[in-house]
């Protein structure tokens, strides 16, 4: 037993260097690949969240056996079972400047749109919505959603024939989704979200990523899709989504409410998860906030300590949303 221990603490630096040497030699090779290679992209996309898929199942995720082997085949980079039966394929759209055919690893298939009733992207961008908004919600943070988002906004906006406007939109349509974040979080006086404090309001938006164009790019580090994506979020808001809403609803008005409103509040959060459930910093920080919630309500019933749950809350949540 004592040589047994003495073992393992001289042979753990080894393994740490090992890894690292393993891992600089992968590197090496993924630089040396094509950018649109899908082994360099998944290489550059791996995160720790990616993990998730490789351990034991649980109640709260429930996949087919087909569905887990096309998530584990993503992401390793490897080629796709579901496409092989259908490899070149021509897949139907009615987008006629391009014709896409189904390649080895499935990429085309997630690409590919353009056609009535292509909702996928739609679905997949509720759901993880609404499982963000449950854990948020469990753990006894204030949220709006959805209708109450819109109803949330017009506290910020002028009366008048603009606000007359707005309130008569309803909040599934599409005027009203160009401005509406996702999901409206209220921060308590003591409340910390990455660099955002309470109290007031901090906006997020969920972004689900897996346009190739994001993923192909040279001289990038990894995690430089979900990062990309995240800092473009807060500028669309305000260049772009404020701005045509002020065109909407407050053409004759100098002021610019929705820009105004927009620039009085925190950065908008960018709540991205790539398809290889890589996630951006600004989910890594809402998630961190989330579990610690969690935690502090979990101890209350239970009259413990919280630090003693943060760690399995932080590691529960952590799978459920990477397995969405």
């Amino acid at each position: 037993r004592v040589w047994s221990a003495k073992s393992a603490w001289f042979s753990a630096p080894l393994v740490v260097k090992r890894h690292a040497l393993t891992r600089r030699q992968l590197d090496q090779r993924a630089k040396q690949m094509s950018t649109d290679d899908f082994r360099r992209v998944s290489w550059y996309a791996w995160a720790q969240s990616s993990s998730h898929i490789f351990q034991m199942p649980s109640l709260d995720v429930v996949m087919s056996n087909e569905e887990h082997r096309e998530c584990v085949c993503t992401v390793l980079g490897l080629p796709s079972p579901a496409a092989a039966p259908i490899l070149d394929a021509v897949i139907p759209s009615n987008q006629t400047q391009y014709q896409l055919t189904v390649d080895a690893y499935g990429w085309s298939l997630t690409n590919c749109g353009g056609w009535d009733g292509d909702n996928r992207r739609k679905l997949a961008h509720d759901e993880f919505e609404s499982v963000v908004n449950d854990a948020l919600t469990s753990a006894g943070v204030r949220t709006w959603t959805k209708a109450k988002t819109k109803e949330r906004l017009a506290r910020g906006l002028p009366a008048g024939p603009g606000m007359d406007h707005y309130t008569s939109e309803p909040s599934n349509g599409n005027l009203l989704k160009a401005i509406m974040p996702d999901i409206i979080i209220g921060l308590n006086d003591d409340d910390v979200i990455g660099d955002a404090h309470g109290p007031g309001d901090l906006w997020t938006d969920v972004k689900t990523l897996g346009k190739k164009r994001t993923y192909v790019r040279v001289g990038d580090t990894k995690g430089h899709a979900v990062r990309t994506r995240q800092g473009e979020v807060h500028t669309e808001y305000v260049n772009e989504r404020a701005a045509k809403a002020d065109r909407t609803f407050y053409r004759d008005n100098p002021l610019q409410p929705f820009k105004h409103m927009v620039e009085g509040l925190p950065r908008i959060r960018g709540l991205v998860v790539g398809m290889f459930s890589e996630f951006s910093k600004d989910l890594h920080d809402l998630l961190k906030f989330a579990a610690t919630k969690t935690a502090e309500t979990w101890a209350a019933v239970n009259h413990l300590p919280a630090e003693e749950a943060l760690q399995s809350c932080t590691w529960a949540l952590k799978r459920r949303w990477s397995l969405t």
